[in-house]
């Protein structure tokens, strides 16, 4: 049987915790601890706009000594960010990630662009347990560093 980003999802639950790009990297931060998640997605009127994650946090405020409570969300947000649908499968999605420049979360979106669900890069390794935890480099993928 063929795992879809779909399966993924309906294991996980599709609650999808949001908020505006106007809001505050400690409204974000205070949110992300109330629901022990390490993302949110920014929306901005309906629309998928960012994600903003504790790693932009750490790189985007903390780094560079801004305040949190003076920042916004639209300042510190990684964009854009890359959407696959759930009928992707766990063996594709992670293909279109490594074509992605920077980020780590890929947000699985309905054919009518309505937020279904998020999930984590490392999600899709440990989807499928036939596949082994340390994946070799693709040839088309010039390595890193």
């Amino acid at each position: 049987m063929v795992n879809t980003i779909a399966s993924v999802i309906r294991h996980k639950g599709t609650t999808v915790w949001s908020l505006p790009p106007g809001a505050s990297v400690y409204e974000a931060i205070e949110k992300m601890a109330d629901k022990s998640v390490g993302a949110l997605l920014v929306m901005e009127e309906g629309r998928l706009a960012g994600l903003i994650s504790e790693r932009d946090y750490t790189r985007e405020v903390i780094l560079k000594w801004r305040l949190s409570r003076e920042t916004q969300v639209a300042n510190t947000m990684s964009s854009p960010v890359l959407s696959v649908t759930p009928k992707h499968t766990v063996d594709a999605a992670p293909l279109c990630y490594l074509e992605r420049v920077s980020g780590s979360t890929l947000t699985p979106k309905c054919p009518r662009c309505r937020e279904v669900g998020r999930v984590a890069h490392a999600t899709f390794l440990m989807a499928d347990n036939s596949r082994p935890r340390r994946r070799q480099p693709r040839a088309d993928v010039p390595p890193i560093g």
